[in-house]
């Protein structure tokens, strides 16, 4: 079956034909369906005549048909004249839907192809039209990317205007458009519909002062019936009736108005309607509730025609700006629920903006703190490090200095027991032998305090008889008010070693003289 649902109407496209699927004939136009069956010849056939036959013909028949004889003659002929209708009425059926068949593919083969060729002809009449118009031309390429104005104003011809309506039928940035005076006639009336019926964004179309006819309003009609968006139509000045010939475009006119429910304003000043006309459009405004603004002046409509189209504009009036007053009030009550709404949801941003930037700020302090926590773990880790180093430098130290006093001690103890041979020197006019030894102090004023050094070598000199004696005539104040660090000694190896024998032997009774001690060691070497 093949699929004609687009039509053969203006822009619809051409359907596929195949030779052997069938046409669905309920699915084209009412003038299609006609010139198709106006092809199809009638089929006066008829049924065999049963009774012509003899009995055992019948009898033949009958039982070809599956059908049992009675054997009586005009029972089984009459039987058998049933089987000969139902049989012809089928076959007649048959060979019918053969001829519409027939018929329809031959008609829509012939319609096709004078189709196509009227397309052809129009793209190049079109194509002609786009060269000489300029203005045109820009209009088309922006109504073919969407970016035309809202308002255009064009003067065309009716194939610039044709072009034009197959390209804006697809737009939708177009509001108003003015074709008026532009010597428009029946033949554009159809691509003017054809804009109607698609496009969902014009609310003004002008039209004053053309040639349009009956065929252009029943156009203008058909497509006004189903469009949702057009709010204003001007067709002033248009022979509507062909001078009161045909009606048929006004009463189209007057049938849309009871189905339209967006159109507000439609301007029939001086169309010619007469008061056939006026009626026509009486019946349709009854039935009407949107239009509230009609101009049918200058028509020589009857007077009870134009009282009556008054009375129900009035009404539609009233109840128009009811509507409009109940609009009003839904909008208002619209917009403050908005505003409450808005103010709930930049309260809700506000709160949750002020939580997210607490929680930025948490984050922030948590990573401060990680940082300072992790800084404080570095510089803990080093000063751990540095006490480790210098606890270990100090143990170092300690051991070394341990290790200097046990070499130290060590020594003096070797002293201690094998003490090195006295040396014979002269005598240098003192009173003993142990004061032989001449002793010269580098600073003897600062360092020894007025001790008398020859008093010294006395009591160093008994060291070996009474370390106690030596401790009790020195004394310990004596000892320590010697000044090692800036004392200078030049003595003779045996009285240096008896110094130091009598300074370990008075260290040992009294620590506070170790120092003396350790001093005099540490010039052995």
């Amino acid at each position: 079956m093949l699929d004609l649902s687009s039509g053969l109407g203006v822009g619809g496209k051409e359907p596929a034909l195949d030779d052997d699927a069938d046409v669905d004939i309920s699915r084209l136009s009412a003038v299609d369906r006609e010139a198709i069956m106006a092809r199809v010849t009638p089929d006066d056939s008829a049924p065999p005549d049963a009774f012509a036959l003899a009995q055992n013909e019948i009898r033949r028949e009958m039982i070809d048909r599956g059908i049992q004889p009675k054997g009586f003659y005009n029972d089984d002929a009459a039987r058998l004249q049933e089987e000969f209708n139902r049989e012809h009425a089928s076959e007649k059926e048959s060979r019918m839907q053969q001829k519409i068949q027939f018929a329809a593919k031959s008609y829509l083969r012939e319609t096709v192809h004078r189709r196509r060729q009227e397309r052809e002809k129009e793209v190049r009449e079109e194509v002609e039209e786009i060269a000489k118009n300029p203005q045109l031309e820009v209009w088309l390429g922006l109504a073919k990317a969407d970016e035309t104005p809202k308002h255009a104003d064009l003067r065309v011809s009716s194939v610039g205007a044709r072009a034009l309506c197959k390209t804006l039928a697809f737009t939708h940035s177009l509001r108003s458009l003015n074709l008026s005076r532009n010597g428009l006639d029946d033949a554009t009336g159809k691509w003017l519909a054809l804009l109607l019926k698609r496009n969902t964004s014009l609310r003004r179309l002008e039209l004053e002062s053309n040639c349009l006819g009956p065929l252009a309003a029943k156009d203008l009609a058909e497509a006004l019936s189903t469009n949702e968006s057009l709010e204003y139509l001007n067709l002033e000045s248009n022979p509507l009736t062909d001078e009161e010939k045909d009606f048929s475009g006004v009463a189209a006119l007057g049938n849309m108005l009871t189905k339209n429910k967006t159109l507000r304003t439609l301007n029939l000043w001086r169309t010619r309607l007469g008061g056939e006309g006026g009626k026509q459009l009486a019946l349709g405004l009854a039935r009407n509730t949107t239009l509230v603004c009609l101009d049918v002046g200058n028509n020589r409509i009857g007077t009870a025609d134009a009282v009556s189209l008054d009375l129900q504009l009035k009404k539609t009036r009233v109840f128009f700006e009811q509507q409009q007053l109940q609009q009003l009030k839904f909008r208002e009550a619209q917009w403050k629920a908005a505003d409450k709404e808005r103010e709930r949801q930049d309260k809700l941003a506000k709160r949750q903006e002020d939580e997210e930037w607490m929680e930025k700020r948490k984050l922030e302090r948590e990573q401060d703190r990680a940082m300072l926590e992790e800084e404080r773990q570095r510089l803990l880790k080093m000063e751990e490090d540095r006490l480790r180093q210098i606890a270990a430098r100090k143990a170092a130290e300690f051991a070394a200095k341990a290790e200097m006093e046990k070499k130290k001690k060590k020594k003096a103890q070797g002293f201690l027991t094998h003490p090195p041979p006295r040396e014979e020197s002269p005598h240098y006019g003192l009173d003993s032998e142990d004061e032989a030894e001449q002793i010269r102090f580098a600073q003897p004023a600062e360092t020894l305090r007025e001790v008398n050094s020859t008093l010294l070598l006395d009591h160093v000199a008994t060291v070996f008889v009474d370390a106690g004696e030596v401790r009790r005539k020195l004394g310990v104040r004596g000892i320590k008010s010697l000044e090692f660090g800036s004392l200078s000694l030049d003595l003779s190896v045996q009285l240096f070693h008896i110094l130091i024998v009598a300074l370990y032997k008075l260290a040992q009774l009294d620590s506070s003289c170790s120092c003396a001690f350790d001093f005099c060691v540490s010039k052995l070497d």
